[in-house]
């Protein structure tokens, strides 16, 4: 999956799968979580804004089913 440095106050990078339909967030702390069945679009609305906090627990956390994955894996 090919990420995207982001410049925000909680997040490093996100990343989109388009074969599954996965969301990956890259936080600052270093945790990685995926979101599953996000639409393209969120993933390109988030590409174009300033990658507020509150936007994307607005838009993300809240709205997604996700995994934090292991840190074995990253």
């Amino acid at each position: 999956m090919k990420k995207i440095y982001v410049s925000s106050r909680d997040l490093s990078s996100i990343g989109y799968d388009t074969n599954n339909c996965v969301l990956e967030v890259e936080f600052l702390s270093g945790d990685i979580y995926q979101y599953f069945n996000v639409p393209y679009r969120i993933f390109a609305e988030l590409t174009k804004s300033n990658l507020d906090g509150t936007l994307f627990h607005n838009w993300i956390s809240r709205s997604y089913k996700y995994k934090k994955l292991p840190q074995t894996l990253y």
